[in-house]
């Protein structure tokens, strides 16, 4: 089942510095990630955004609110 549940439990907070949502899920939990929840809009204080292991299939646009962000890494995504 495709999820973001996930990335928004553990994205919420937008401290200084990086946001690792899916450090805490497991290979097989991560591949099931294929979108982020609009909530990542709340994130305005993330210099790193990680989703490494994912399978997302697009960057949502409310990415263009973590005014902050200066790396969105999503290698080995789909």
């Amino acid at each position: 089942m495709a999820t973001s549940a996930g990335v928004d439990r553990r994205g919420r907070g937008g401290r200084a510095g990086g946001v690792r949502p899916l450090v805490e899920l497991s290979t097989e939990e991560r591949r099931q990630v294929i979108t982020l929840p609009p909530s990542i809009a709340k994130l305005t204080g993330a210099k790193h955004f990680v989703l490494y292991g994912s399978s997302l299939v697009r960057i949502p646009p409310e990415i263009g609110a973590m005014i902050s962000l200066i790396a969105q890494l999503a290698w080995n995504s789909a």
